[in-house]
This record gives structure tokens, C-alpha cells and sequence, in this order.
């Protein structure tokens, strides 16, 4: 579990813009109480869900678009 200031630095970004994703719903995390918390696997699956790959990505050995 990560609080805010730690997956802030993990993150490279501000506690402040952390606690706007958390308002707006748009990052996945466990309130205790007051606290707020942060799964590390949750994250990890989130960021994977953001990623986007650019029409150039490779994937198994073939580009998207159908070249190598």
C-alpha cells in the first residue's frame, strides 16, 4: 500500500494532482477512514489500461499496421 506522497513520487507527479484524480474518480484507491491509500497492483493494472501505443508499436514481431 502506497499513500499519497509515495506513488506521488513514484509517479512523478504532485501530491496535489494525485488528489484531483482521486476527487474526479479517475485513479483507483482504498479510503480508511480518513486515509487514503493505494494498491500497488491497482496502479500497475491502471497504468497498463492507459497505455497507448503509437502506430508504430511492435507486437509479436509484427507492427500494427501489418509491417516488420
Amino acid at each position: 500500500m502506497l499513500n499519497t506522497h509515495k506513488l506521488a513520487k513514484e509517479l512523478n507527479l504532485s501530491e496535489s494532482g494525485i488528489y484531483q484524480m482521486v476527487s474526479q474518480r479517475k485513479i483507483p484507491f482504498i479510503k480508511i477512514g480518513r486515509a487514503i491509500r493505494f494498491d500497488l497492483e491497482d496502479i500497475e493494472k491502471w497504468i497498463e489500461e492507459k497505455k497507448i501505443l503509437s502506430d508504430k508499436a511492435i507486437i509479436g514481431g509484427v507492427s500494427i499496421d501489418g509491417k516488420r
